[in-house]
């Protein structure tokens, strides 16, 4: 159970970070940390837990490297898909 509720929490932190993180502007770093409480570099370094890096330094960041992370959470996921309908009553 655990490994299907840590699956579901990054795709749902990689989720809200694409969509806040871009298009991007200096700040969006920390408005991703107020958000998810936590700090910018408390959301930095999950994203660098994910392989996106340089985001800190003020680097842009290619959004299709957190597609393609949100691609392997979402095909790790998969297994468990009628489960999670059943779940969620869809």
């Amino acid at each position: 159970m655990k490994k299907l509720t840590g699956h579901i929490d990054a795709l749902m932190f990689l989720d809200f970070a694409r969509r806040i993180l871009f298009p991007w502007h200096r700040g969006k770093l920390t408005k991703l940390g107020v958000k998810l409480g936590m700090t910018g570099a408390g959301a930095a370094s999950r994203l660098k837990d994910y392989g996106i890096t340089g985001i800190a330094d003020g680097n842009m960041i290619d959004p299709a490297v957190i597609d393609s992370q949100i691609a392997s959470e979402r095909a790790k996921l998969q297994p468990h898909a009628e489960y999670l309908r059943t779940l969620l009553g869809l």
